[in-house]
């Protein structure tokens, strides 16, 4: 796996961003996830469009899920 795939939950959806508008901006990679679960803890992260986006998610699972994808790639 590569860390510009695209995270994905046990049930296997896409982590979506969103914008500061409350809208979809994407969908987040495996370090959009890190990056924002390591952010303030709001979780705002710049994307690559100029905009500050967030992954939305349960952070829980979140951090599971990295944790087993880091565990899988190291």
């Amino acid at each position: 796996m590569n860390t510009n795939d695209i995270a994905t939950d046990s049930n296997g959806n896409a982590f979506s961003l969103i914008n500061s508008a409350g809208d979809f901006a994407g969908l987040a990679t495996w370090e959009q996830l890190r990056d924002s679960l390591n952010a303030s803890p709001e979780g705002w992260i710049s994307h690559s469009s100029g905009l500050d986006v967030y992954v939305e998610g349960n952070e829980d699972e979140m951090r599971s899920l990295l944790a087993a994808y880091d565990a899988a790639n190291a």
